[in-house]
């Protein structure tokens, strides 16, 4: 059900993302064309690749906005010298590439977005008000995102590693519940995306 969802909207995904970083890192801006098979058959392919090295539930926004930093960080570290195509970004290499990344990488995916003023909040806010309409469960508890959660202690430590790889509280999960920092894990989810806070049932009321 989870990659159903995203074989139905990967295309306008892919789209939103390699436009927005191909703007930045090539300082112009682009069209993908979403009707030529070529590119459709590049986005079904890298959807059937992702989906066989980790669980469908992990696909979703954070994943994918961390793909695309790395992705586009790579070329651009690389100085190329023709446009960085999407065949380049959603291959079999780059996916090889990214799931066997050293540790550090971030330091260096970090400075590149900070450079190209790209704000991963942001994008995910877009990733998800663009699949609002297609019924997403957004209440349902990823077993990728439960496992992050869980590498650090219960720490303002823990909050700050889950703003970036995680979507924040989530009052189904166990984890969340027990967490000492749920207060202030959850009006940060409130501040850096009101759209999926108000779509788990919190209300922009809530103050708690």
């Amino acid at each position: 059900m989870f990659l159903s969802l995203w074989f139905q909207m990967g295309p306008k995904q892919i789209k939103q993302l390699y436009e927005i970083f191909y703007s930045k890192a090539c300082n112009e801006s682009y069209s993908l064309d979403l009707s030529s098979e070529r590119n459709k058959k590049f986005i079904e392919n890298f959807f059937i690749n992702l989906d066989s090295i980790v669980p469908s539930e992990a696909i979703g926004p954070n994943l994918l906005i961390d793909y695309f930093a790395f992705a586009f960080y790579y070329y651009s570290s690389l100085e190329m010298k023709r446009n960085i195509s999407l065949n380049w970004i959603i291959g079999k290499k780059m996916l090889k590439r990214f799931f066997e990344r050293e540790e550090g990488w971030n330091f260096y995916v970090d400075n590149f977005l900070r450079e190209n003023q790209i704000n991963k909040d942001e994008l995910r806010y877009k990733m998800l008000e663009s699949v609002k309409d297609y019924h997403y469960d957004y209440l349902k508890i990823s077993l990728a995102e439960e496992q992050e959660k869980s590498r650090c202690a219960d720490t303002p430590a823990r909050v700050y590693s889950c703003l970036e790889t995680t979507t924040l509280y989530n009052h189904r999960s166990h984890i969340c519940i027990l967490c000492h920092q749920k207060p202030f894990c959850k009006q940060l989810l409130k501040k850096v995306n009101p759209l999926l806070y108000e779509n788990r049932g919190y209300g922009a009321t809530d103050q708690s």
